[in-house]
């Protein structure tokens, strides 16, 4: 998905992991985010298109658990009444990613 934050074009996943929560992440890490390449989905893993490292879909939505190490940046979400939220302020605290 993407959002536009003043000219510039946020990218975020979401996929579904397999107790069926929903995991949200910017399409972006804290050190692969220069290249812009994102992430693919594999199965049950996203994969970084920049440096290949694979991530178990059912681990996202944390924090950073290698700080400094490719990660699918933190994008908090919420489901309120069947749908997934995601707040503007919290894709726009990440877009230093996009810039």
């Amino acid at each position: 998905y993407e959002y536009d934050s003043n000219g510039a074009n946020i990218k975020f996943f979401i996929v579904k992991a397999s107790d069926g929560s929903i995991k949200t992440a910017f399409d972006a890490c804290d050190v692969c985010y220069r290249n812009k390449r994102g992430y693919r989905q594999e199965g049950n893993y996203m994969v970084c298109n920049n440096c290949g490292k694979k991530f178990l879909i059912d681990s996202l939505g944390t924090e950073n658990k290698n700080p400094g190490g490719c990660w699918p940046g933190y994008l908090p979400n919420l489901i309120k009444d069947g749908d997934i939220v995601i707040k503007k302020s919290d894709l726009e605290k990440g877009g230093w990613r996009f810039a």
